[in-house]
């Protein structure tokens, strides 16, 4: 490929030299060479255009080479200058260097290999140049990037130099890019510890027994580093800060330095301290209680139970964790059918009813419960779990025996039994009101970033999104049914949580809810890990979740577009083929391939090369074909209506149009294809229809012309019989075959 043409300003005194090297470097250098012969002249033409690069002689009149390439210096930069003199001193070639001579070269010898020298020299300085500029564009570029960065971020270069610091880390550190822009290690380590403990940036290389002195949490993901670490602001403040470091390649993938952002995750840190208080807060008042609670399925599996539960069940049956087992079994239920028939009574409106029952205890007496049953349902209205909460009741069972005797035996006594009865309904109402309580808050749930303890099967919600879910943003615990109930997938949604704890499977899901507040319905986004102790047991489940409703929308929106218009395509009766403007094929419909015969293999290949090579063997004229698709390709501007005549005797309509954005980008190009060969044919056989109707008319109006003749000559004979049968010196009488008469002439007449 041809070199760039550039343009170049010669400077000499000396005429005909101007001339001849002109002439050289335009004809041999593909140099376009203005010329001036003098310095002076020479500033006037640099200052009115734009040049590649000066060549200047050392001696001329008034100012010199040296002198014009201070001046070039001052007022226009870095322009290449090359001082071209047949002075040889040392003296001048040192101050043509120390004022940015891009190179000295001294005349003499064989013109025509001293001008494809300086040719040589020109190209090599502009060469030199351009790079310079574009180094110090790409540093530009890089630094601005830097600097956008929320992150305090810094870069080094393989030497531990530091080659960029942006203003976010400026503000953390109070040190400037000024001062810390060429430093190493120690510059830089200070200035964000106030230390010498190493910078992360620096220990990418080393095993993590190393960086775990310095660092906690960190992973590993190809070349990039992630750790976690104590930080003391220059304020004095303790903060907690996420550090991440990458190494940075050039385009051969070697080495040139790594970056370091740092980012204060202080607020995230106490977040999670206040998710585990809270958990270990709600966590003790559930165990605290004295009333049993269990939750289980419709099924009968038991999902949770509290300590008070399973410390009663556990002497009884011996099962100290429940979880899991049927209700049926721990109750010790005969009649079953009575209490599905119970919890078959709960409703959406009714949604809670008590039952109190007879137990055998431990010691074989009998014990009276009461169980305050609780349905929960989904958004169908079909019952999810059921939570019931019960204690003992004996001593209450036994008072109200107790006073139920006394009554029948002291009628005296009937005030004092009732106020005894009236303290019993006091002491129950008030046990009730606690129940309520405690159920209550375990129905207030938070969203955003969510905790999900296995113990208590129930979500922790931090206020920031609650509004997601509609609820009021009041940090606390809520039952996992809460949440789950305003989610319509949520066998789906709890499921991918069952994954995740029994099969460590990523959770990372989609789903519809519709929020407590009423409002439209939102797509939500949520992720989730597992948080692990030393035995690799899960203490909990820390999950964030996002709100995706727009994005979702709009992706929704762009599918059923692309839907419409691919039903469109395929139901076309025209072969539809769409391409980039690269020759890509972005779509297609059956039809095209139809049409054309083409394979699955090469349509799925996207390339527009091989299918037009199977197109040309079907076509007549292959080589016009191919012209008119090279020129509309070459003219994207350009639409195209016209006929192709197949090999076997097809003929197709081929219509061709750009696609172009609002913004008038040019996209590609659409082609349409529509098979005529029966209305072609049909055109032909109406054409040789509308020849011999043609010929036929002619005929006809020649045999119609006839018939006029003949006609005409007719009546003349008709005309000439009558007059001499009119005139006949005799009786003339005309009959017809059955022998009527037709006519008579006047003879008869004249003779009487």
């Amino acid at each position: 490929m041809d070199e760039q043409r550039l343009c170049i300003l010669y400077v000499d005194d000396e005429v005909e030299l101007l001339t001849i090297g002109k002439l050289f470097m335009e004809r041999f250098g593909n140099l376009s060479v203005d010329t001036a012969p003098s310095a002076d002249e020479a500033l006037v033409k640099i200052a009115s255009n734009s040049y590649n690069g000066i060549v200047s002689d050392y001696q001329m009149p008034g100012m010199d080479g040296i002198g014009l390439l201070q001046e070039v210096r001052q007022k226009f930069g870095d322009i290449p200058f090359i001082l071209f003199t047949g002075r040889g001193r040392e003296e001048v070639v040192i101050q043509a260097i120390n004022h940015g001579a891009d190179f000295y070269l001294q005349k003499g010898g064989e013109p025509k290999s001293q001008f494809a020298e300086l040719v040589h020299k020109i190209r090599q300085a502009a060469r030199r140049k351009d790079a310079e500029r574009a180094l110090k564009t790409s540093e530009k570029r890089f630094s601005d990037i830097i600097n956008f960065l929320p992150d305090p971020t810094f870069a080094v270069d393989v030497s531990g130099k530091v080659i960029a610091w942006n203003r976010a880390l400026e503000n953390l550190t109070k040190t400037s890019s000024a001062d810390i822009i060429g430093k190493g290690q120690d510059a830089y380590k200070y200035a964000i510890y106030r230390s010498t403990r190493p910078v992360l940036i620096d220990l990418i290389d080393e095993p993590d027994d190393v960086i775990l002195q310095y660092y906690s949490h960190i992973e590993r993901d190809g070349s990039s580093l992630t750790g976690e670490t104590d930080f003391i602001h220059i304020d004095g403040s303790h903060l907690y800060i996420l550090v991440k470091v990458s190494k940075l390649f050039d385009q051969s993938g070697t080495i040139t330095g790594a970056i370091e952002s740092i980012r204060d995750i202080t607020q995230l840190k106490k977040a999670e301290e206040d998710i585990r208080k809270s958990e270990e807060r709600y966590r003790s008042v559930v165990n605290d209680q004295t009333e049993m609670i269990a939750r289980f399925t419709p099924e009968g599996v038991i999902t949770f139970t509290n300590e008070a539960y399973r410390q009663y069940y556990a002497p009884r049956i011996g099962l100290h964790h429940p979880v899991g087992k049927n209700i049926r079994d721990i109750m010790e239920i005969d009649n079953y059918a009575a209490v599905e028939k119970f919890l078959q009574s709960l409703t959406p409106d009714v949604p809670t009813r008590e039952m109190e029952r007879m137990v055998p205890g431990n010691d074989g007496n009998m014990y009276w419960q009461i169980w305050t049953v609780r349905a929960l349902f989904d958004e169908d209205g079909q019952v999810s779990d059921y939570q019931v909460v019960g204690r003992d009741i004996t001593e209450k069972k036994q008072a109200e025996e107790r006073l139920k005797d006394a009554y029948e035996q002291i009628a005296a006594d009937e005030e004092e039994l009732r106020e005894k009865f009236e303290e019993l309904t006091d002491s129950e109402r008030m046990v009730r009101e606690s129940e309520e309580r405690l159920i209550l808050a375990q129905e207030i749930g938070k969203t955003g970033a969510w905790e999900y303890t296995i113990q208590t099967d129930s979500i922790w919600g931090s206020a920031e999104g609650l509004a997601i879910f509609g609820y009021p943003p009041v940090a606390g615990n809520f039952p996992i049914e809460d949440i789950e109930s305003y989610i319509p997938d949520r066998d789906r949604v709890h499921q991918a949580l069952v994954d995740l704890l029994s099969d460590d499977i990523p959770y990372d899901i989609e789903y519809v809810i519709h929020p407590a507040d009423g409002s439209a319905e939102k797509y939500i986004h949520s992720r989730a890990r597992c948080e692990r102790d030393d035995q690799g047991n899960i203490i909990r489940v820390l999950g964030v979740i996002q709100d995706i409703t727009d994005r979702k929308k709009a992706e929704n929106e762009i599918a059923f577009k692309n839907a419409i218009l691919k039903t469109q395509q395929e139901v076309s009766p025209d072969g539809i083929l769409i391409v980039d403007k690269n020759g890509k094929i972005l779509e297609y419909n059956k039809k095209f391939q139809e049409i054309w015969g083409i394979p699955d293999d090469l349509l799925l290949s996207r390339s527009d090369d091989p299918v037009l090579t199977s197109i040309l063997d079907s076509v007549v004229d292959s080589e016009e074909f191919l012209s008119r698709v090279r020129y509309l390709y070459a003219h994207p501007e350009e639409k195209s209506f016209e006929e192709i005549n197949l090999r076997h005797g097809k003929v197709l309509e081929r219509f061709s149009a750009p696609m172009f954005g609002d913004n008038g980008e040019y996209y590609g190009r659409v082609w349409f294809f529509r098979e005529i060969s029966g209305r072609k044919r049909a055109e032909h056989e109406l054409l040789v229809a509308y020849e011999q109707i043609q010929a036929s008319e002619a005929m006809l109006q020649k045999n119609y012309q006839m018939l006029l003749s003949n006609e005409q000559a007719l009546r003349e004979s008709e005309k000439r019989f009558r007059i001499l049968f009119e005139l006949a010196p005799y009786a003339c009488i005309l009959y017809d075959k059955r022998g009527f008469c037709l006519l008579v002439n006047d003879y008869p007449y004249v003779i009487g």
